[in-house]
């Protein structure tokens, strides 16, 4: 129901670590055009994968303000959700004060223990946007552990060309040095360096069924190989194609965001089958009961609101939020 961004942006130049020209932007625009007037609610962009994150900020503005005259929403994954996570809700808000468009922050979450309790800063951020005029609301699912796809464990570039090409690489001694080596940079969404190998499990893998719910230090321990190369040997098994889920948010924040009054509830899951192909791995929970554990832990068993309010959060608050008048209860 939303433009990707990424997809957008590939249909014009493919996935080109660059800004786009004048052309390749105008061709844009005029897709997001014509998408908004056949019905879809905004753009929606994914800044920590490609080619999200080889965008500047500079183009998502001047994408965004085509959405203004249909009053579309600009909904992101921001750029960062660790260490940089202050500049990225601050660069979601300065899209939205430069374009004109509404924001809509998805599954708003704090990675990283050195990073607990940022959410109050992140949250006063959104509340002075609103106070000023500008619209920001939110989401967050209710768990600490969130899910992401296995290629998200190594810098951006090293899938930028496709999986054939990343296989090559990691058979190459000098890029495999080199992707070790920026395992320990801050400058992407590293989720290793935010959560560490202990925390990260591997719930499914292309050819991968002896390693799924095994963290990355037990893969490592298995095969008597470092933690960072466990990283590439999983990779290089399963070529690219699985899902990791990562222990890394506290319940602190996780229920401050909850609390936050323009905060509503989602999964951030596929709807997935119980049997057959598509249910293959250990899936995060919140692929089949988001919904019903927010209900019950934040609900009924933590008072964290009265029934009324929750049902909101889940109900004419997202309604609200996508302009369906007669939404909700």
């Amino acid at each position: 129901m939303f433009i990707g961004q990424g997809t957008l942006r590939i249909a014009v130049m493919g996935f080109a670590d660059r800004k786009a020209s004048a052309d390749e932007l105008n061709s844009m625009k005029c897709i997001l055009r014509t998408c908004m007037e056949e019905g879809a609610f905004g753009l929606s962009s994914g800044l920590s994968y490609i080619p999200g994150a080889f965008t500047p900020t500079e183009e998502l503005i001047a994408l965004c303000r085509e959405l203004v005259p249909f009053h579309g929403i600009y909904n992101t994954h921001m750029r960062n959700e660790s260490n940089h996570v202050v500049p990225a809700v601050k660069e979601a808000i300065r899209i939205g004060r430069e374009s004109g468009c509404r924001v809509h922050i998805s599954h708003h979450k704090v990675m990283g223990t050195q990073n607990r309790g940022k959410t109050k800063e992140t949250l006063a951020l959104i509340e002075a946007a609103n106070t000023s005029g500008i619209e920001v609301t939110c989401d967050m699912y209710p768990y600490t552990a969130g899910s992401i796809g296995i290629t998200s464990l190594v810098p951006p570039w090293v899938f930028a060309n496709g999986s054939a090409a990343a296989m090559k690489y990691l058979h190459i001694p000098a890029t495999r040095q080199r992707i070790l080596s920026e395992l320990d940079q801050t400058d992407w969404e590293n989720v290793v360096l935010s959560n560490g190998f202990e925390q990260i499990i591997v719930s499914f893998g292309k050819h991968c069924e002896m390693y799924e719910g095994m963290t990355l230090q037990q893969i490592a321990d298995f095969n008597h190989i470092s933690p960072k190369e466990s990283i590439l040997h999983v990779l290089k098994r399963c070529e690219g194609i699985g899902t990791i889920v990562f222990h890394s948010l506290a319940e602190e924040d996780v229920s401050r965001v909850l609390n936050y009054r323009l905060c509503t509830v989602g999964t951030d899951a596929y709807a997935r089958p119980y049997t057959g192909i598509l249910s293959a791995g250990r899936p995060h929970p919140r692929n089949y009961s988001g919904f019903i554990h927010y209900l019950k832990k934040y609900i009924f068993e933590d008072s964290l609101f009265t029934l009324e309010e929750g049902i909101k959060k889940i109900t004419s608050l997202p309604a609200h939020i996508l302009n369906w008048a007669r939404g909700g209860f």
